[in-house]
């Protein structure tokens, strides 16, 4: 059976990722694919059900996916499932991991515009009304102290998460569609939030120095077409971003200069982007199950 590729997820030491379908989930060594110059995965499980995200711990000891039935599950790294969250809403759309070792806490997201906040032990800790539409994707800051979401409302929300409530910080507005990609840029000199959809426009949003809770859109950068993915490489410096016509820009993140332009002869969707080896390896998974390693500048 055919499934279709959802997203790829690298483990905070870097030395495995995953990359997730529909019905099947595949788990790589980084240093075995970079010398193989292929990808063969070292282990790959069945997903009972349509899952519609994934998320990979920190400390690459599990990963958890969002499934099309409200339900969301968390398997060990050697994919046994041990836990079920159910009651996520009527269709699960986007999970994240907080940024800790041991993982303690998962956020959820639905269609409806809801995120839910869980225990790993499979307790509900918190649940609320975040957008008008459904929510296509969830990330934790570097230290989790600020949940991020992006919707099909058009706009992207902080959340801050350290309290016994979340509570809202601010709401980024300038998109005229869909936001349906985050990244959060974890090693810079200063934080830096990249979001992007179907207007075809990246935004570059920063803390204002005067007020951190105010974030200040910083750069636009515009694509040919609608956006599915983004990415920082570890450093800060270049900012990526994959569309629905396969091609995948990049950018300096700090003078908007144009890089390079990734593409190969599909032409497919690049559903999601991620690095690894430091850096040196930019790896895209694309809507036709295939999955391309580049070589990006420096």
């Amino acid at each position: 059976m055919s499934s279709m590729p959802l997203g790829i997820e690298v483990s905070g030491d870097g030395e495995t990722f995953i990359i997730s379908l529909e019905q099947q989930t595949c788990l790589y060594r980084t240093q075995t694919v970079c010398r193989q110059g292929m990808l063969k995965p070292e282990k790959c499980y069945d997903v009972v059900g349509l899952s519609t995200d994934v998320s990979f711990s920190l400390d690459g000891e599990y990963f958890a996916l969002a499934m099309g039935n409200g339900q969301a599950y968390l398997y060990t790294k050697d994919g046994q499932l041990i836990q079920i969250f159910g009651d996520i809403g009527s269709r699960a759309t986007s999970v994240a991991f907080e940024h800790s070792r041991p993982a303690t806490l998962l956020a959820f997201a639905n269609d409806k515009g809801l995120i839910s906040l869980w225990n790993i032990s499979g307790k509900k800790a918190f649940e609320f009304k975040a957008h008008q539409s459904s929510v296509h994707k969830l990330d934790f800051t570097s230290d989790s102290q600020i949940l991020i979401s992006a919707s099909a409302d058009n706009t992207v929300k902080l959340w801050n998460v350290n309290g016994i409530t979340p509570t809202l910080i601010t709401t980024m507005e300038g998109h005229s569609d869909d936001v349906r990609a985050l990244a959060f840029n974890l090693n810079g000199d200063e934080p830096l939030l990249a979001t992007a959809g179907d207007d075809g426009i990246v935004q570059l949003w920063q803390p204002s120095g005067h007020t951190p809770d105010v974030w200040e859109k910083n750069l636009i950068l515009r694509s040919t077409s609608r956006i599915l993915s983004v990415a920082f490489n570890p450093n800060g410096q270049l900012v990526l971003a994959g569309d629905a016509n396969g091609t995948i820009q990049v950018w300096d993140t700090y003078t908007a200069k144009s890089l390079q332009i990734l593409s190969n002869s599909a032409k497919v969707s690049v559903v999601d982007l991620t690095f690894i080896l430091s850096g040196r390896i930019l790896v895209s998974v694309h809507q036709d199950n295939t999955v391309n390693l580049w070589g990006v500048p420096k």
